[in-house]
């Protein structure tokens, strides 16, 4: 037997408190029917509400077999007092909403408080108490205000607000009733036919005053409502959140499943919060099909209410980008965000054009970019004439007009602006030339009223700069909630407010924590709580907000099948139950009949056939030796992980780098390599580094920081500004200067080789390398020496797999006498050699091979050496024969890898062993990847 409490006690309770006006009422179907039968108009509190009955009215002419009705006029409140003000010739006087928030933000940016506060925020909370004040007819105490600091200030915005609003001869839009009372006593308007209000659980004092105005003109006003017999309810406590969906996901597939013509409602009181969340679980349950190949145009049997901001819409978010960009300079994100828009003119015929000058602009170092300079890169051409591989010709004859177009421009007001920057965006093709989804179409279409609201702006503003002019176009569009149109579908998931008064036959309400059920107390700041508690305003009082929610919850019992579920945890938090839970019995999944929802794979698998294939790629099938690329990071990648072995150096994947101002740790590395290369081609030897003087020494570390400098910034101009290049010199001036008194510790030597390339053959790979220094001993033998930026074990040369195989690999091909291997750290405050010797070898830091270390297969450093060759030999052997198994070495193999959307190894591995990834590279080489080997 289920688990069910009826919800008939609560509304009893409610009444007791005297927390209620009157029996709980819902919309009365058969009433409102009828006056749309009969040319009455409907009136609803909300839009949602008006579109419901409306359908329904429809639904039912279809049903009784008519083809042609009249329609029904069922409009919002506020839309109904447009019409009421266009039929008195007045509209013209009440101020849009848009224009009323405009002008609340200009009253107090320009007050002594202005350039202290959040403006947007301020605006709406002031234009939100104004309301107030005027819909329960307080606007004549606005002199009264002042207990507080926060009602004085307001009082004082008030103020300059009314005297603008009497300067334009306008009225706002908190007023419109007022305004049309006066309209109506006046006798220049009266409805043409009867009013019935549906969905009004009480009336403002302004909406009585005009109601009874009506009334005494000898309309008839009246209530479509009728008495609710409460229902029962089922609750349902979930482990978390993410349960919650997912149990709500499977009850409306088991009631579309025994009843696919039914009505359903899934409620969350928070719903943009978990607006992302809510939907996978109803795809994953619904259409599990459409999480493996998205489709945006794909029919779905659930619709989100909630709408967002117009400009989060991708084709409006390039729009704005664009108009930012002609007034400042785009940070180097944005700017590739733009390359990539598929909204622009040409995106489609130069999508590899602008891909490539993305990835220079990501590679260029430079902190923004403005539209000339874009426009420069976008039409660099070569020696011969032709386009540079980076440049993108079509864009940069865009970008050419939008320049010239914009040269011209001086202060105007909106309606001016909206026209020149419509323009923009004819020049620059938007909306592109691929077809448009049905969303993306009609985001168009909204984008393209915009101008006319700007242009009604000009009533309450003046003259704008540009800068001003792409701020109000930001605004108005962040303003701007947009939600596409989609078909009428069975499951609606919508807030609480919007579920008011709507029909369905199952509904579930989630989210049922005293944290969300009842909502917060939420009085206005602005007016005093007094004055709001007495007028018994919205979200004044506790035992207000307590019988909204007793209410709701009584009227939504009453339509059908109602669940009521709450999370148990917030990750570590304890959550609890709603009190107006209190006392009920809790079902469970069995009483609730849940269907269960199929994971993705196992819904698949009932359609398709699982092909499986091994980890390994086709072998290399040229003679060997194969010539490859990468160097010493082939060798490295390989034993970090086949997969990426293959993946990087077989397949050529690569991560698109981020956009970065300045210098990352490989621009670093790389300079610092270049620094110590041109010390040592102005050395050569142990005995001149002697010989120096410390003057001599610091003077030749500045001179070669200087120029390494300067070589890098000829390839990359913009990536230091001329303070950072200061800073920069010096850092690389000071690490050399240290590192040469490591150097003056060592017994003698001659620089032999400084970043010579070496072609050489191993394993049958033919590849080049670039060792970063050789060193000639005393006795004839060399010393390959490696520099890094961060402090690294000769460990990470031992053993299977390597985890730097660099130096074995510059060991064993080396045709010299080899007596040892160094890492050079240069990492700040840990200047020291990490090296492995042959026995004998004298080197600061350095251990001599012995015969008994246990990571070594052979004896002291000849069997290092054959150990070194016999891995590597193996690596290549891999590399040749395919090799591609997903395998890290350890999970900090993963941390720089470039390729985890490529492996999908997190998704298989779990959430129980996630990692914790890092950036492209190993920031601790100092030369970065691929700096030194071809």
């Amino acid at each position: 037997m289920k688990a069910v409490t009826r919800i008939d006690a609560m509304a009893a309770q409610d009444m007791q408190a005297g927390n209620a006006s009157g029996p709980v009422t819902t919309v009365d179907r058969a009433a409102v029917a009828q006056a749309c039968a009969q040319g009455a108009s409907v009136v609803t509190p909300n839009r949602r509400l008006a579109r419901a009955l409306k359908r329904e009215f429809d639904q039912a002419q279809v049903d009784a077999g008519k083809a042609v009705w009249t329609s029904a006029d069922v409009l919002p409140w506020d839309a109904f007092l447009i019409r009421c003000l266009q039929e008195a010739g007045c509209e013209g006087q009440v101020l849009s909403p848009l224009q009323d928030l405009v002008l609340w933000r200009e009253v107090i940016a320009q007050s002594a408080l202005g350039a202290l506060l959040l403006s947007d925020a301020a605006a709406r909370s002031a234009q939100q108490a104004w309301a107030l004040l005027h819909d329960y007819r307080l606007g004549h105490r606005l002199r009264e205000l002042g207990a507080t600091e926060d009602q004085r200030v307001f009082r004082d915005w008030a103020s300059v607000y009314a005297q603008r609003l009497r300067g334009l001869d306008a009225v706002a839009p908190a007023q419109a009733a007022t305004a049309l009372q006066a309209a109506a006593g006046r006798g220049q308007w009266r409805p043409p036919q009867p009013v019935v209000l549906a969905g009004f659980d009480a009336l403002t004092p302004q909406q009585q005053a005009l109601l009874e105005t009506v009334r005494a003109q000898g309309v008839q006003v009246r209530h479509a409502a009728v008495p609710v017999v409460a229902g029962a309810a089922q609750v349902l406590a979930c482990a978390d959140a993410a349960s919650q969906w997912r149990a709500a996901a499977a009850w409306a597939r088991a009631r579309l499943g025994a009843r696919p013509d039914c009505r359903l409602g899934i409620v969350v009181p928070d719903l943009g919060t978990h607006r992302a969340a809510i939907a996978h679980a109803l795809a994953e349950a619904l259409v599990p099909a459409l999480l493996l190949a998205p489709d945006e145009d794909a029919a779905r049997p659930f619709n989100l209410s909630l709408g967002e901001p117009l400009a989060d819409a991708p084709l409006v978010a390039t729009v704005l980008t664009v108009l930012r960009a002609l007034a400042a300079p785009l940070a180097l994100p944005e700017a590739g965000m733009l390359l990539r828009s598929p909204f622009l003119g040409d995106a489609q015929a130069e999508a590899v054009r602008r891909a490539r000058l993305d990835r220079a602009l990501r590679d260029s170092g430079a902190a923004e970019l403005d539209l000339v300079r874009l426009r420069r890169l976008a039409a660099r051409a070569t020696d011969d004439g032709s386009w540079h591989g980076d440049a993108a010709p079509l864009l940069a004859a865009r970008l050419a007009r939008v320049v010239a177009r914009r040269d011209g421009w001086r202060r105007a007001a909106p309606s001016v602006w909206a026209e020149r920057f419509f323009g923009v965006l004819s020049d620059l093709g938007v909306p592109g030339e691929r077809t448009l989804s049905s969303a993306e179409f009609q985001t168009y279409v909204r984008l393209r009223e915009l101008p006319a609201s700007l242009a009604t702006l000009d009533r309450v503003l003046g003259a704008l700069s540009l800068q001003d002019a792409v701020a109000l176009v930001r605004r108005v569009a962040a303003d701007t909630v947009f939600q596409p149109e989609s078909p009428d579908v069975p499951v609606q998931v919508l807030g609480a407010l919007e579920a008011q008064h709507l029909q369905f036959d199952g509904l579930w309400v989630t989210q049922m924590t005293d944290q969300h059920w009842p909502a917060a107390v939420t009085p206005n700041p602005l007016v005093p709580l007094a004055w709001q508690r007495a007028a018994r305003m919205p979200g004044a009082s506790i035992e207000e907000v307590q019988a909204q929610a007793r209410r709701a919850l009584t009227r939504w019992s009453a339509s059908g099948e109602l669940v009521l579920s709450y999370p148990q945890q917030d990750g570590d938090r304890r959550l609890l139950p709603s009190p107006v839970l209190r006392g009920m019995r809790l079902a469970d999944a069995d009483a609730l009949a849940l269907a269960p929802t199929p994971a993705l794979a196992r819904a698949l698998r009932t359609d398709a056939v699982m092909e499986g294939a091994a980890d390994a790629g086709p072998a290399v099938r040229a003679e060997p030796p194969v010539a490859v690329t990468g160097g010493t990071h082939l060798f490295a990648d390989q034993a970090a992980c086949a997969f990426r072995g293959f993946a990087l150096h077989r397949l050529r994947a690569r991560e698109l780098p981020e956009a970065e101002a300045g210098l990352d740790a490989a621009d670093r590395g790389a300079l610092l390599h270049a620094t110590m290369a041109h010390v040592w081609r102005a050395l050569r030897t142990h005995a001149a580094l002697l010989a120096a003087s410390d003057a001599g020494v610091t003077q030749m570390a500045g001179d070669a920081a200087h120029d390494a400098l300067t070589l890098f910034l000829r390839r990359r101009p913009d990536a230091l500004g001329a303070r950072a290049q200061d800073l920069e010199r010096r850092r690389l001036a000071r690490t050399a200067h240290a590192w040469l008194q490591v150097e003056r510790a060592r017994p003698p030597f001659e620089v032999i080789a400084i970043e010579a390339p070496v072609r050489v053959v191993l394993g049958g790979l033919a590849l080049s390398i670039t060792p970063d220094r050789i060193d000639r001993l005393a006795d004839g033998s060399v010393l390959i020496i490696d520099y890094k930026s961060r402090s690294f074990s000769p460990a990470a040369w031992l053993g299977t797999r390597p985890d730097e195989p660099q130096l074995p690999l510059y060991a064993v091909t080396c045709e010299q006498d080899v007596a040892g291997a160094a890492f050079a750290v240069l990492a700040p405050g840990k200047l020291q050699f990490k090296a492995l010797v042959r026995d004998g070898v004298e080197l600061p830091g350095a251990k001599a091979v012995t015969s008994d270390r246990a990571e070594m297969q052979r004896p002291g450093w000849p069997g290092l050496l054959a150990d070194w060759r016999e891995e590597l030999e193996r690596l290549a052997a891999d590399y040749l024969a395919g090799a591609a198994e997903v395998a890290p070495k350890r999970k900090t193999s993963c941390q720089f890898c470039p390729l985890p959307l490529l492996c999908r190894l997190e998704a298989r591995r779990g959430d129980g062993e996630r990692l914790a990834l890092g950036g492209a590279g190993d920031a601790g080489d100092a030369g970065g990847q691929g700096t030194h080997d071809d």
